[in-house]
């Protein structure tokens, strides 16, 4: 039999790499986004899918953090 990654890994993969992509064009990208989905990517190479749904999960929570913090303004002013 084949290894295979499971059809859950593959789309959390795909959603990760998708969000991951959207932070850069958007200017947000965290490295620890970046780092979790090489941490991914290199899970699916030995088709450890557990490790990629967990690696990828946190690149897309922190790609999404990422381009909400864009948001934010720039300085606060406290009175």
């Amino acid at each position: 039999p084949k290894q295979q990654l499971s059809d859950q890994a593959k789309q959390a993969l795909a959603q990760a790499e998708a969000d991951v992509k959207a932070a850069q064009e958007k200017k947000g990208l965290w490295t620890t986004a970046m780092d979790s989905l090489k941490k991914a990517r290199e899970a699916a190479k030995k088709f450890d899918s557990a490790a990629v749904i967990k690696n990828a999960k946190e690149a897309s929570e922190d790609a999404k953090l990422g381009i909400a913090q864009t948001q934010y303004p720039l300085t606060t002013i406290s009175k």
